[in-house]
């Protein structure tokens, strides 16, 4: 084979190996053996001319576009894909076709369609429109619904997610939240979301609505020095905020109702306590420190 083409061979030349036989009938056997090989290998291309098949390795190569000798070399897709100004976060759609990315500078979200190669490429519409400084992204356990974080805005900009992944920005475009929102999540029910406010030092708590749309239950509760980072324990039970300012991770029981409990001690962490994450499991958590290069 001649790179990873499929050529006829050329003429008087074939491919056989070599079989020990008793003398007695051999050139018969050994003709029949051909034949049959030949047979398998042999398919009607254009011009109904006998080619040969490709081997297996070279028809995977060629299936996922590799170059010939390419065993081990994924197929090629692009190294980056353009995003706003100073992008910030990232999340992708729990369908796992679409990922959406909040660019602080910019103060947009960028939206992708992400192919069977797990390339991103840009949606019709590239952007929406978000809020100031738009510091993190979320998306509702079903699909239907996003969340940003407006850090300069004290604000959470919601959205519908249509059938082709896109963003459109609900009636209500804004919900109030605390000063400076660092970060927002949904509950695994998606029926609650939380998100932590750096300036005003607590975490704003709210109801989902049939529609998507956030409403604040009662008031924030209380965090440590500088929240960043929320998240919810797997089982919808806990929710855990790193206060970068305090070193700690306040922890919190999910009431009947989405309110929050302060679990009494605070879980004292490494110096900066930033991103913040439980196993799927829901014994354990993580921490991830900035400052002393550390996880907890």
């Amino acid at each position: 084979l001649q790179g990873c083409e499929t050529i006829e061979p050329p003429p008087g030349v074939v491919r056989f190996r070599l079989v020990f036989l008793p003398p007695v009938r051999s050139r018969l056997l050994w003709r029949r053996r051909w034949e049959r090989r030949w047979e398998r290998r042999r398919r009607i291309d254009i011009g109904n001319r006998p080619t040969l098949r490709l081997p297996g390795e070279l028809q995977r190569q060629q299936r996922l576009g590799l170059p010939c000798g390419g065993r081990d070399r994924p197929p090629q897709i692009p190294a980056v894909v353009a995003a706003g100004t100073g992008p910030r976060s990232l999340v992708v759609h729990p369908s796992g076709k679409y990922a959406y990315v909040a660019n602080q500078t910019s103060g947009d979200i960028s939206q992708y369609d992400i192919g069977a190669d797990g390339s991103l490429a840009a949606m019709t519409t590239a952007t929406v429109a978000a809020g100031s400084f738009p510091y993190f992204v979320t998306v509702s356990p079903s699909g239907k619904y996003a969340y940003v974080a407006n850090f300069n805005d004290n604000n959470i900009s919601q959205y519908d997610i249509g059938a082709d992944g896109s963003l459109t920005a609900m009636t209500a475009a804004t919900v109030s939240a605390g000063s400076f929102p660092y970060s927002v999540t949904v509950d695994p029910s998606g029926r609650y979301a939380y998100a932590a406010n750096q300036g005003s030092d607590d975490v704003s708590q709210f109801a989902i609505g049939t529609d998507g749309s956030l409403t604040a239950i009662t008031t924030a509760v209380a965090a440590g020095t500088g929240p960043q980072r929320v998240t919810v324990d797997p089982s919808g039970r806990f929710v855990y905020v790193t206060n970068y300012d305090a070193d700690t991770v306040s922890q919190y029981v999910i009431g009947a109702d989405g309110s929050l409990t302060a679990i009494t001690t605070a879980a004292a962490t490494g110096s900066s306590p930033l991103g913040v994450t439980a196993d799927p499991s829901g014994r354990y958590a993580y921490v991830a420190n900035a400052a002393s290069n550390d996880v907890s």
